[in-house]
């Protein structure tokens, strides 16, 4: 192998580094990673607890029986930040079972909770026969069946930005809503679990993650013409 051929590897690889490096650099993520045997309290998270709930960690997941009584969730306050940096919430979730109540006020029996630093709220709202978002106050989107009770985990991924909101379920587009105004109280919120009083589920987590703003890879063909000059 010649040393001008190794140089031109080697710039490749630097070339590539570089722009991975510049994809990620505006990128803020929070996780929280049952395989690491903790609990979300030992990875950063603040607890509220529901006295009747039952709560352990096996096989690298996390499971949660929560009552109707109370409410088992964890949250976290992220660095500020508002929906046109655009987030992404993610978890894989095996819902073995979750209340859907629809009057006097609806409820579900877990959720995945964002707020910018406007405190808009958006909680994807997750029973076992169905979905929805929930805003402020009782407005709501509409409710979408889907059975979630097959003993199998599935992928949900919801996506905020400033035209809207979107949630998928296995890659699959099940929610897209405009974007609504409002506020609650607590800007730079980000929760898992259940969130309702009335509301109840057991519900088992293997894995959560928060992204905050968009892979932005640079262009390539600078690069690119000189590596093809060097050949």
């Amino acid at each position: 192998m010649t040393k001008k051929y190794l140089f031109v590897v080697f710039y490749i690889l630097l070339v590539l580094g570089v722009s991975a490096q510049s994809a990620n650099a505006d990128l803020i993520t929070y996780t929280y990673d049952p395989s690491l045997g903790t609990l979300p309290d030992a990875q950063g998270w603040t607890e509220n607890n529901d006295p009747s709930a039952v709560v352990n960690i096996s096989g690298g997941v996390l499971n949660v029986q929560s009552s109707q009584s109370g409410m088992q969730y964890w949250s976290v306050f992220a660095d500020p930040f508002d929906y046109s940096d655009q987030i992404s919430i993610e978890a894989t979730l095996r819902i073995n079972s979750s209340s859907y109540i629809a009057s006097p006020v609806t409820r579900a029996g877990y959720y995945l909770g964002v707020m910018d630093n406007s405190s808009l709220p958006v909680w994807t709202s997750i029973s076992d026969s169905g979905v929805y978002f929930h805003y402020e106050a009782e407005a709501t989107s509409s409710f979408i069946p889907v059975s979630l009770n097959d003993g199998q985990f599935h992928d949900f991924r919801m996506v905020a930005d400033s035209s809207g909101f979107e949630l998928f379920i296995d890659d699959v587009q099940y929610i897209d809503e405009p974007f609504r105004m409002g506020s609650w109280i607590l800007p730079n919120f980000l929760s898992f679990g259940d969130q309702s009083n009335s509301g109840h589920s057991s519900t088992d987590l293997l894995f959560y993650r928060a992204t905050i703003g968009t892979v932005s890879v640079p262009e390539p063909e600078t690069s690119l013409l000189f590596i093809s000059g060097l050949l």
